[in-house]
């Protein structure tokens, strides 16, 4: 990792022009552009043309070990890759599953990186999973190109989440969360969360999975039928159209650039999500292609 100290806390600190690496390419093998795992607090980090390496692999940590909060972090210009069976590539954290909070507050990565995963791949958090894990990320924002394996029987992408595993339903909330980018995946690809995993409890409906987003992703090379702009695949439809509006709240998203409803087909939910593209049913046209590679503009809803 550019940074090590596992349980203790890092601010101020910037990776320019770096390669991280691991020597295996298994999920034991894990990097990170500041820190391989943490258990504390990051706050104020750069990541910025780079590269980092690992059977699992993130801009800013790699996987948590403790309680941990990432404030305040960027990552420009560099491409984080994951390759191998169960491997896991992330924008900003690779994975979480300790028994405990990880708290994401304010982090971007830019349109000129690029996420690339045989497994697992998203903009900022790649896997969430365990009945005792719990994620927020509040305003985290996605502008990267997501690269999943195209050869891989079993992956999923996502502009913000790749996986919420077994256990972890109803333990996330993603709020203040922008995507766009081009997205590409074998299976399972949604422009904010790639797959949802069956738990055996069910989602109790309490509180909302995303509670504001904007989606204005494209999708590349993807399964049509699971590839949502919101969501992309869900298990056993532990998410469906009869608690959709209690999982998702306050959601925008564009078909300037992609023809996708909001949930995959393969899903089945029915769930309105407003179409800045079509309002009032009446579609927009876009003639340019400016807004989709901007990474300075930004629509307020």
């Amino acid at each position: 990792a550019g940074y090590s100290g596992i349980g203790t806390s890092v601010s101020k600190v910037n990776l320019t022009d770096s390669s991280v690496s691991t020597v295996g390419n298994d999920s034991s093998y894990i990097a990170g552009g500041i820190t391989a795992s943490t258990g504390a607090t990051i706050s104020d980090v750069t990541v910025v043309n780079s590269t980092v390496f690992g059977g699992i692999a993130a801009g800013i940590a790699g996987r948590t070990v403790g309680d941990t909060i990432i404030n305040n972090a960027a990552v420009s210009a560099t491409k984080i890759s994951a390759q191998g069976s169960g491997t896991v590539a992330a924008g900003i954290l690779g994975v979480h599953n300790f028994a405990g909070t990880a708290k994401i507050i304010n982090a971007k990565i830019s349109a000129d990186s690029e996420v690339v995963g045989a497994a697992v791949c998203a903009g900022i958090v790649g896997e969430c999973f365990g009945e005792n894990a719990y994620l927020s990320v509040e305003n985290g924002t996605s502008l990267a190109k997501i690269s999943g394996d195209m050869t891989a029987t079993s992956i999923s992408a996502a502009g913000i989440l790749g996986k919420v595993g077994v256990g972890a339903v109803n333990n996330v909330k993603l709020v203040d969360v922008k995507a766009s980018g081009e997205i590409s995946s074998a299976s399972a690809a949604g422009g904010i969360i790639g797959l949802i995993k069956n738990t055996d409890s069910g989602y109790n409906a309490e509180n909302p999975i995303i509670d504001g987003c904007v989606c204005a992703v494209t999708f590349g090379d993807t399964t049509p039928d699971e590839s949502g702009m919101i969501i992309g695949f869900v298990e056993n439809k532990i998410i469906n159209s009869d608690n959709i509006s209690s999982a998702v709240k306050n959601s925008v998203i564009s078909t300037a650039f992609s023809e996708f409803a909001a949930y995959s087909a393969q899903s089945g939910i029915v769930g309105a999500a407003y179409d800045m593209n079509n309002p009032n049913g009446n579609p927009i046209k876009i003639s340019t292609d400016v807004l989709k590679s901007s990474d300075e503009t930004e629509i307020a809803v």
